[in-house]
């Protein structure tokens, strides 16, 4: 595709460089914010803009245009379609919306390729989102067939389905001619949480914007840090069930009016929504591969969006993220060579099955076709689908960037950001961290503690690390605690022996209590002592007296006369006193060696 330059000023808009969005164009703005949608907007003709989320539209939503996405009917676009008042349409919709818009101007038998401009607002989310929702390339089948048609995003990328170069598309590149570099902090550590809460502690500020594409980290976070009070979550209805760290009432699927001190926000709000805030916020964006893979924010893409959402400015940009130097990733020449092979071996299986006339084999063939691995790289009438491979091949390229410290530095020494290194390198990274889970199985959860509880003793005096060992040992305590004290009492190979329930472990260590106290020598000579041979007193008074002692020396003992039994031999009941009261007379200890 051929490609032209535009150069804007610091303070200009699209509006102020260009007449209106030109078709068969994939513009690459650069910087976000110039006003790309609302150049369209304003623009004296009908619209369409594909929007990539609900929040963004109803960001845009005025007077005179109409927003598209579930609970809008057919019959509301209609009506908006036959209302005299709009001279202009302007449809914003989504793309699983974009059916209902085209089934109205059907029904109105309205020529839409030929009197409606097609705008698809931050385009490169059909690439980088089409592995987890199919459904945001359903325009693209229509796309090509309107007469005017254009592509837009900050973060574009060049896509490779051949339908743009069939239809002459041209890139336009929006070049600033001012930095628009913006500081942040970048954050390199191996515990996650840990540099999060140092960041906030070290901020302070009142309202705090936290970007992490993941409800259980989210979850995490929250739990951990105990700021639910002071928390709200953004996040589609879905993730909504899934959140269990706050109460519905401070999770939202569209943006609010009012914020909270720490506003948590999943990958839905990291493009196109503008948010709007009237204090200028810290700004986190956190990647945590120990969560889930998906957490990973491109520095050349999602950072760039999220740091473009806050229109008003932000006070600090704050980048945290670990690396995984075991990553298995491909180069872009290895993954043309995987994806070629997959369609090889594919069209190899389906030969076979146009093959054949027995119904049983094509059955077979047939779900061996949809089992093989090039199957999801196909669009629904079999033709190769190209958002599939080219997100196959992005998703790579970004994880190849978390392989290591250096690399990811490098990645946010880019054209966006300049980056201030920080690396936090604890003696326990979050992987090693054991977290509490309902559904741990108690043996495997015992053998997690017991990892973290012996690294507590070791020294690495080749490697400089902050040393959170005690932070680790008392969380710990707190989430295990009968775990630790059966460590401690019993030894690793004890606590293992018996760590098949709860009720074993405990067992376990009252016993090794007990067994203690039995050789326990000071406590031993205190009871020989205070029962020397022929000692006699009513039961009362010895299970008394044996208690106080046993108080003394702070040991797991109930104090009845059958454990007193473990010490000496004890007549039967008897006769103790003149008066006739009933007893026991201490005949010897059974310790009388030691």
């Amino acid at each position: 595709m051929k490609k032209e330059d535009k150069t804007i000023s610091k303070g200009q808009f699209l509006c102020d460089i260009m007449d209106q969005i030109p078709s068969n164009t994939i513009i690459f703005k650069t910087v976000t914010g110039i006003g790309a949608t609302t150049l369209e907007l304003e623009f004296e003709r009908n619209s369409i803009i594909i929007e990539p989320n609900v929040p963004v539209i109803k960001g845009k939503k005025a007077k005179g245009r109409l927003g598209v996405y579930e609970g809008v009917n057919v019959r509301d676009i209609m009506d908006y379609l036959i209302n005299p008042k709009m001279v202009f349409k302007k449809i914003l919709t989504t793309p699983e919306s974009f059916p209902k818009v085209l089934k109205a101007m059907d029904n109105l038998n309205i020529n839409i390729y030929e009197d409606y401009f097609l705008l698809f607002d931050e385009c490169d989310r059909t690439t980088k989102d089409v592995n987890f929702r199919e459904t945001i390339i359903f325009p693209l089948e229509h796309f090509f067939s309107f007469r005017n048609k254009a592509f837009v995003s900050a973060t574009a990328v060049i896509p490779s389905d051949p339908r743009f170069d069939e239809h002459n598309f041209k890139i336009l590149v929006i070049k600033p001619d001012y930095d628009y570099k913006e500081n942040i902090e970048l954050v390199i550590t191996n515990n996650v949480f840990l540099s999060f809460s140092e960041v906030l502690m070290a901020n302070k500020s009142e309202c705090v914007c936290i970007f992490l594409s993941s409800i259980i980290g989210i979850n995490q976070l929250i739990n951990r840090l105990g700021i639910k009070d002071e928390s709200y979550v953004y996040c589609s209805r879905q993730s909504k069930t899934e959140l269990t760290a706050l109460d519905s009432d401070r999770v939202h699927e569209n943006l609010t009016k009012t914020f909270a001190k720490f506003n948590f926000f999943t990958c839905r709000f990291n493009s196109a929504v503008d948010i709007l805030m009237n204090v200028k916020p810290d700004v986190i964006m956190v990647t945590n591969l120990d969560v889930a893979n998906h957490t990973m924010i491109d520095p050349d893409s999602d950072a760039v969006q999220i740091k473009g959402r806050f229109r008003n400015g932000t006070a600090n940009i704050t980048v945290i993220s670990n690396f995984d130097n075991e990553l298995n990733v491909k180069t872009e020449e290895q993954s043309d060579n995987y994806l070629n092979a997959c369609e090889e071996c594919f069209n190899l299986v389906k030969s076979l099955r146009n093959a054949t006339n027995v119904p049983e084999a094509l059955e077979a063939l047939n779900e061996a076709l949809e089992l093989l691995p090039y199957f999801p790289f196909l669009n629904k009438d079999g033709s190769k689908n190209h958002f599939m491979r080219d997100n196959f091949k992005y998703e790579e390229k970004v994880k190849s960037l978390f392989q290591s410290a250096d690399v990811l530095i490098a990645g946010y020494q880019n054209n966006y950001f300049l980056p201030t290194i920080k690396t936090r390198i604890y003696k326990y990274s979050d992987s090693e961290e054991p977290i509490k889970s309902t559904g741990s199985v108690i043996r495997e959860m015992t053998k997690m503690v017991i990892k973290a509880l012996k690294k507590l003793n070791v020294k690495n005096e080749n490697m400089y690390y902050l040393d959170n060992s005690d932070y680790i040992y008392e969380q710990l305590k707190f989430r295990f605690p009968y775990i630790v004290e059966a460590y401690n009492i019993l030894g690793e190979q004890d606590l293992l022996y018996n760590a098949y329930s709860k009720g074993m472990i405990e067992k376990a260590v009252k016993n090794k209590k007990i067994d203690s106290a039995k050789s326990n020598f000071p406590f031993i000579k205190k009871l020989q002592i205070e029962f020397p041979g022929g000692y006699k007193a009513p039961g009362k008074v010895m299970t008394e007296r044996f208690k106080a002692i046993i108080r003394k020396y702070n040991l797991e003992l109930k104090g009845t006369m059958k454990e007193l039994g473990d010490y000496f031999n004890i007549s039967n009941r008897t006769t103790v006193s003149k008066e006739g009261e009933k007893g026991f007379i201490i005949i010897s200890s059974k310790f009388s060696n030691k």
